[in-house]
């Protein structure tokens, strides 16, 4: 059984070290994994946003739940539980959730399965003052393939959103897609991937830095118009699992992943 817990970290002065809050239980259903979350500042406080696979060998969805942290540092559950999905006959994976500069939530995740109402999905959240959140009508990302593993969503400076997975085909290549802002998603992905692991980037100037693996860590660029060649990042052949972020600045893509065969492995960046 496995449950889902969130602790906030206050920094010190110098943003040296952090001090941990206890734990606050998110949802102790047990069959709880894979949980990803968003924040951001609200009022004289905060709102984190947490996602998660829930998987008890049927029905399947991906949850939601909302907290809140005052000012003083109070750490409590805000609002109901959210069944994101309407399929539950498949493991839901991968959930994802980014928060945009207006404070609207977007949801990715994947089913392991094909067909209406299944693959990779996705959902919005608008906020309003109050705050409330409302949340917008389940849609499809692509429904022909799902997700045999699939990266956090990102979004652009546009608010349009970019998610990367490896697809279910027989060449399980990796797929990029993105949403206009006004709702429409575009296959943007390049030419016959084939890659694991994959996960994107953006920089201040939109373009896109999809990381994978393949016997070796490697990034393409997308430039708007076409993905540049493909970049060694690493030639272990162990290289895997990245998790790539923009830095302050805007202007660079830090990446960090593991290398080795067994355990103890070894984090790099």
């Amino acid at each position: 059984a496995s449950n889902i817990y969130y602790r906030r970290g206050t920094p010190d002065a110098g943003r040296t070290s952090y001090t941990w809050s206890a734990a606050l239980t998110v949802s102790a259903a047990s069959y709880d994994n894979i949980p990803d979350l968003g924040a951001h500042a609200e009022g004289t406080g905060w709102k984190a946003h947490v996602v998660w696979s829930y998987n008890p060998g049927g029905p399947y969805d991906a949850k939601y739940q909302r907290i809140d942290i005052t000012s003083g540092g109070t750490i409590s559950l805000d609002g109901s539980l959210v069944t994101l999905g309407s399929y539950t006959g498949t493991a839901h994976t991968y959930p994802s959730i980014s928060v945009d500069s207006s404070k609207n939530l977007y949801v990715t995740w994947a089913t392991g399965a094909t067909g209406a109402g299944k693959g990779v999905r996705f959902k919005k959240a608008t906020y309003s003052a109050g705050p409330t959140w409302t949340w917008g009508s389940e849609d499809t990302v692509i429904d022909t393939v799902y997700a045999l593993a699939m990266g956090p969503n990102v979004l652009d400076s546009t608010g349009r959103v970019i998610v990367v997975f490896r697809d279910s085909g027989g060449s399980s290549y990796l797929r990029v897609f993105r949403r206009s802002t006004g709702g429409v998603w575009s296959d943007i992905s390049p030419t016959t991937l084939v890659g694991q692991n994959p996960t994107l980037g953006v920089d201040a100037n939109n373009n896109l830095y999809l990381v994978y693996a393949n016997s070796g860590l490697f990034y393409r660029k997308y430039n708007g118009t076409t993905w540049e060649s493909a970049v060694t990042i690493d030639t272990d052949t162990t290289a895997t699992y990245p998790s790539a972020r923009r830095d302050s600045a805007g202007s660079a893509i830090d990446v960090v992943y593991t290398t080795g065969s067994g355990s103890p492995y070894t984090v790099k960046s």
